[in-house]
């Protein structure tokens, strides 16, 4: 979807090797989806509804 959706900026985050992370951000789900604007979250979604993502991320990318 990176590649689709050029104007974000995608991350992964393996959140055994960061757990300080996963915790800061809230992660008790796998997986889980964050959405940031300058700094500060702005939505997330949890599970691997691919339909809900990609509506999500174009919401997103306007």
């Amino acid at each position: 979807m990176s590649q689709e959706f050029t104007s974000l900026d995608f991350y992964k985050v393996d959140v055994d090797k960061n757990d300080e992370t996963a915790e800061r951000q809230g992660i008790q789900a796998m997986p889980t989806f964050q959405f940031f604007k300058n700094g500060k979250k702005i939505d997330d979604m949890r599970g691997a509804n691919e339909a809900k993502l990609r509506e999500m991320i174009q919401k997103y990318a306007k």
